[in-house]
């Protein structure tokens, strides 16, 4: 069975042509051989022995080794560290089922290899297994003293500060590290758990404390832990755990370390604090709360605030956001002992109760103070996810874009933060939505993994998902996904209050008014559910849209105003969505048909509101919410008009255009003022105006070939592009893959021959980078290029040359012939041989 993980397959299937190993031991090397055997690579264990990118996968003894490393162009390696090869705590429990096993070992592959041979009884130690002892001192080199090996192994990770006390110096440590019994964990070293378990003996107390101390002061919260838990100092542990455990964190994390502790202490007050936020996680917030109820009277000074803190957030979570705050301003009370970490996250659960009650300012004022105190503490995560938390604030005031400035300042830490990226991918999604790029809502949504134990966090996703399908027409789809999230049985009152008004909206876009009224009712608190009210005519506009006023909630404002469509409300609302790129109001087609009368009584409120031409695939025009296809055009000339006329946004002359398209009718002139009366009917407004000489569109045009154009060209400007710009590449070719106006095959043919020339360069441009990468990629991408421009050779020779690279002689042969062909059609001719005698 192999003992590399999950993640490092994957990691392995997309891997370059040269592949390093980590020279860490026990990382397995041998199923690392095994793989490249498989994969049809040479292997080298001197790297200076390395030419050429043949595939390859090198295993060097010494780090050192590296240096002799010809790398002419790092994009051709991939350097596998040794995290990459350790398994995750899951990964672990489907490979083993034995969670004590995964903390004795910390998801090492040779500690897998070893349990493959061995039968643990239950509560043995593999550490102590005669076998394993065997085997672990096999690996250890002979000339390296074990002394050294034991002072390295004191630490769960090894800083600087702490070699002199360990009695190791730079040189030692440097050798270790060169010989692969430490390997890199974030800014220390460290060596593979069980080896050193096996290595460290008994630490003096007083050693252990200043280990613990120097660990804590540098900010290595998770290594502290875990030589606690060595320790047996179960109450330290529970009391750090509970100072810097952040729900950020995730429920993994939180399951992972609390399943270490000892039975017998499982019923302190502290564990049982703790555990109330797997409660959480799960969505039981009565459980937690009556839990919580029961351990304030046994809660000492030190724990009492946590606990009223995450009492508050228990009543927060059903809604009952005024009772919260009590408990939270209770907390900040009786927080004698002046725990800065807590005073930071209370304030933080202060801000998301006052947004709740529509109390934006305070929400703001004490998010920002959050974020200060953490700050000032040097917990950048934390200031993040208050950061973050601001967003929603900002969103519901109307201020995407500051929205968006929020997650990507707090976005550096969010990543590292499974369960707290999650919400953050939410809010992006939802100032997305806002600004009217539902694609791109979308895309922040999907790319995301698949959330792990975090039943809030995968609920939270679903229903923003649900949300874009809802803007993009999907209502099925959309109303599916809400609903499977309020059938979950997830009691947080913040969630079930979006989802009800999300089902609400769904409702009353597909005409089932009852329904619609039904769902509003069944939120709780929701300041949205005003603006839901007012548009579906169950409160009065004036007055809803007064409390928005009220309440600086600018995009509701604006929609209601928009909704409301008097000229003066109307013009309102587009200097407020202008002002704040409200995209989704000034251009989705279930708002974008009511700012009609304005365009028809202002014509400088036109500038806002593009006529956009989709050239890419089937042929398409967009105004004021109106979509036509060519189908609603009564002749086709029309629709080739218009698209001529975006292409070429100008004045043009009535004669020189009548002549261009109807030169075979009696009265070209006739014909063109026939074309242009019906596109102003298909669109309901003035879309051309003119005089008795010249024509013109009266709106400005949005094109998606100039789209193509200008999102394409910088790849054009830097050829030797990178990984992360070939995925960015493969994204637009994918966007713009269909085939370019294929209604009108015998018009536009100076565009056509742009659009497909630019493709194939683009194409070429796959093909060079995966030649020596992945072959078969860069046969599809030069596949790509012939099909586009059957006449280039060097496209054909290229195919060829991989073919024969591939060992495809055929494929090479019938490469050739249809390239000779191709060029018989280009030159039918004989050619003439003039160096022939």
């Amino acid at each position: 069975m192999s003992v590399l993980s999950p993640s490092a397959l994957e990691l392995l299937a997309t891997a370059p042509a040269v592949v390093v190993a980590p020279v860490g031991i026990g990382f397995a090397q041998t199923d690392l051989e095994a793989w490249a055997h498989k994969t049809r690579r040479r292997i080298l264990r001197d790297p200076a022995e390395f030419s050429g990118l043949a595939p390859t996968l090198i295993l060097p003894q010494r780090r050192s080794d590296l240096e002799r490393l010809n790398s002419s162009d790092p994009r051709d390696f991939l350097f596998l560290r040794e995290s990459d090869l350790l398994f995750s705590h899951d990964e672990w429990q489907q490979a083993v089922s034995t969670q004590q096993t995964y903390a004795e070992t910390g998801g090492w592959p040779e500690a897998l290899a070893l349990l493959q041979r061995i039968v643990l009884q239950p509560g043995e130690s593999l550490v102590r297994h005669p076998l394993c002892v065997a085997r672990l001192g096999s690996l250890l080199p002979k000339d390296i003293p074990r002394e050294i090996l034991a002072k390295a192994a004191q630490s769960p990770l090894l800083i600087p500060e702490l070699y002199g006390l360990l009695g190791l110096d730079d040189t030692s440590v440097a050798e270790l590290y060169d010989r692969g019994l430490l390997y890199a964990q974030g800014s220390g070293l460290a060596m593979p758990k069980l080896l050193r378990l096996y290595l460290r003996g008994s630490i003096p107390a007083e050693v252990a404390r200043f280990i613990e101390i120097t660990l804590l002061a540098s900010g290595h919260v998770t290594a502290v832990l875990e030589l606690l838990a060595e320790q047996g100092e179960w109450e330290r542990y529970l009391r750090l755990l509970t100072e810097t455990f952040s729900t950020a964190l995730g429920n993994a994390y939180l399951r992972e370390w609390l399943a270490l502790v000892p039975p017998k202490y499982r019923d302190l007050p502290v564990y049982r604090y703790l555990a109330t936020y797997l409660a959480r996680f799960a969505g039981h917030t009565t459980l937690m709360e009556k839990e919580l109820v029961e351990l304030l009277p046994l809660a000492d000074d030190h724990l009492r605030p946590f606990v009223l803190n995450a009492y508050g957030v228990s009543l927060g979570m059903q809604a009952r956001y005024e009772e919260a705050i009590e408990k939270f301003r209770e907390c900040l009370e009786s927080n004698s002992s002046r725990v800065e970490g807590i005073t930071g996250k209370v304030f933080h659960n202060l801000g998301v109760a006052f947004f709740h009650l529509g109390k934006l300012a305070q929400a703001q004022d004490a998010l920002l103070r959050a974020a200060s105190i953490y700050r000032q503490l040097g917990l950048f995560d934390q200031e993040a996810i208050s950061l973050a938390t601001l967003a929603p604030v900002e969103l519901c005031l109307g201020n995407p874009r500051e929205a968006i400035s929020l997650v990507e300042r707090a976005l550096p830490y969010m990543n590292k933060l499974a369960a707290e990226s999650y919400l953050t991918a939410e809010n992006l999604a939802k100032a997305w939505i806002m600004c009217g790029d539902i694609s791109n809502a979308e895309r922040h949504l999907l790319e995301l993994p698949e959330p792990k134990r975090d039943l809030r966090s995968h609920l939270v996703t679903k229903k923003r998902l649900g949300e874009v399908y809802l803007w993009k027409g999907r209502y099925a789809e959309a109303k599916q996904l809400v609903e499977e999230v309020l059938y979950s049985n997830f009691k947080d009152q913040e969630v079930l209050d979006d989802v009800h008004l999300l089902l609400s909206r769904i409702a009353f876009l597909e005409g089932k008014t009852e329904q619609a009224r039904a769902h509003l009712n069944k939120v709780v608190r929701s300041v949205h559910a005003i603006t839901e009210s007012a548009w579906q005519g169950l409160i009065n506009l004036d007055t809803a849209i007064a409390e928005l006023r009220r309440l600086g909630m600018k995009f509701d404002l604006a929609r209601l105003l928009l909704r409301k469509g008097d000229l003066a409300s109307l013009r309102e609302a587009l200097e407020l969505s202008r002002t704040y790129q409200y995209g989704l109001l000034l251009h989705h087609p279930h708002y974008a048909h009511l700012w009609r009368p304005l365009v028809l009584a202002d014509k400088g409120a036109r500038s806002v509101f593009p006529l956009q031409i989709g050239t890419f695939g089937s042929f398409e025009a967009r105004l004021l919410g109106t979509k036509l296809d060519l189908s609603r055009f009564k002749t086709r000339k029309s629709a080739v008009l218009l698209t001529y006329m975006a292409l070429h946004p100008s004045a043009h002359n009535r004669d020189k255009l009548a002549e261009l398209f109807w030169s075979d009718v009696s009265n070209p002139l006739a014909s063109l003022n026939t074309a242009v009366s019906e596109l102003r009917k298909l669109f309901d407004a003035p879309i051309m105006e003119g005089n008795k000489g010249q024509v013109w569109l009266a709106f400005p045009v949005q094109t998606d070939l100039a789209d193509f154009t200008k999102s394409t060209e910088p790849f054009l400007k830097q050829p030797l592009l990178d990984p992360n710009q070939i995925g960015r590449l493969e994204a637009q070719l994918a966007r713009f893959d269909a085939p370019w106006l294929p209604d009108f095959p015998d018009w536009f043919d100076e565009e056509r021959t742009f659009v497909e020339h630019r493709k194939a360069k683009l194409w070429r441009l796959l093909a060079d980078f995966y030649a020596t990468r992945a072959p078969h990629k860069a046969v599809a991408a030069y596949q790509r290029v012939t099909c586009l421009e059957p006449f280039n050779a060097e496209a054909w020779a290229g195919l060829m040359e991989l073919y024969n690279t591939l060992g495809e002689k055929s494929l090479a042969e019938q490469a050739q012939a249809a390239m000779h062909r191709a060029m018989r059609e280009l030159f039918p001719f004989e050619p003439i041989l003039c160096n022939q005698k």
